[in-house]
């Protein structure tokens, strides 16, 4: 005989049950598995929560409330996960039926209004808070606002990261 055959016979040979060794693999399996759960557990729960988006405010900007160049869309988005959530992608559809516009009638969307307006970016909404944007909605040519003001239906739409996407239906859809 080697010497490891030697020693696993001896050893087996001292009273090493086989109960003995089931505790001990099963004690190890189990503290492997607890920490497995320990882990993804706690990142479970941290994720747990809704993220809500709240239309604070959907008003004429720019122009005449039957016929706007431009309107004003205050938001919120409410995260109530411990997680950070990004909010992606934003834009407003308009919808004539059931059939959106075509994307060269789609009106554009910035951050702010008036005269503080910046091009859109992803945006941070931080774990256990609330976030406000204000966008402007631009119309630009006469042709593309006769087309928003066919429409019946408009929705708020954002792209999340870290949850749901978000859909708000806005009233009223272009004109007053």
């Amino acid at each position: 005989m080697d010497a490891i055959t030697a020693f696993v016979v001896e050893t087996g040979s001292r009273g090493m049950s086989p109960d003995v060794i089931a505790v001990g693999v099963f004690s190890i399996v189990g503290a492997v598995a607890g920490a497995v759960a320990g882990l993804l557990g706690e990142r479970w729960r941290r994720s747990w929560g809704k993220v809500r988006c709240e239309i604070v405010d959907w008003k004429v900007g720019a122009g005449p409330p039957t016929a706007p160049t431009e309107r004003e869309l205050e938001v919120r988005f409410v995260n109530e996960k411990e997680l950070q959530v990004i909010v992606l992608d934003m834009r407003v559809a308009f919808y004539t039926g059931d059939k959106a516009l075509e994307k060269r009638a789609r009106p554009a969307l910035m951050f702010g209004s008036e005269n503080n307006k910046t091009a859109l970016s992803p945006v941070n909404v931080p774990g256990r808070s609330a976030v406000p944007l204000t966008f402007t909605v631009i119309a630009g040519l006469a042709e593309i606002q006769q087309e928003l003001a066919a429409t019946n239906r408009a929705e708020f739409v954002a792209t999340l990261v870290g949850a749901r996407d978000i859909s708000k239906k806005l009233e009223p859809p272009w004109r007053s």
